[in-house]
């Protein structure tokens, strides 16, 4: 029987290999290094996609308040 932990220490091993195989890819066709694509994807492209999102979610929150007040 296999333990739950290693369950899933395998499961992230997985993960991390195929995320990782994929940044190598990205690395091959534009010719950076693995780790410029690994700081451009997990530092700067991935927190202003987050933050892009975070501030359409309230964009739209507040939009449908507004809307919601309006229709009283």
């Amino acid at each position: 029987m296999i333990s739950l932990f290693l369950l899933d220490s395998y499961i992230v091993e997985a993960l991390f290999m195929f995320y990782m195989g994929i940044l190598y890819a990205i690395s091959e066709v534009t010719g950076l290094s693995y780790e410029m694509v690994n700081i451009l994807v997990f530092f700067i492209i991935h927190p202003l996609v987050l933050g892009v999102l975070i501030y359409l979610a309230y964009f739209k929150k507040s939009a449908y308040a507004n809307l919601k007040n309006n229709r009283r």
